[in-house]
């Protein structure tokens, strides 16, 4: 694993992991996952979604994530960063 920042006071978590198998969790924070190689998997509410190489998962969402053969990078955001309220309210779909 590496840990690009990891910073408390703004709660902004930035990781590279190579082969990532999580268990069912919950955590208070905004996770954004990219695979920077190979794909990834997701379960949520006993839905699973395969060969993902990017997700955006809400804070205190259950999931499951696996990511064999693949190296992802991990941005968690806590809810009550200013950055991420401003990127999500400036958010556009073509």
């Amino acid at each position: 694993m590496k840990v690009f920042d990891f910073n408390i006071k703004k709660g902004i978590y930035s990781f590279e992991i190579d082969h990532l198998n999580s268990d069912n969790h919950i955590h208070p924070v905004i996770e954004i996952i990219s695979a920077s190689i190979g794909s990834f998997s997701i379960e949520t509410n006993n839905q699973k979604e395969d060969n993902l190489v990017f997700v955006i998962i809400d804070s205190n969402k259950k999931h499951k994530i696996t990511a064999e053969n693949c190296t992802v990078e991990l941005l968690m955001i806590e809810s009550h960063n200013q950055l991420l309220n401003f990127f999500l309210t400036n958010l556009e779909f073509d």
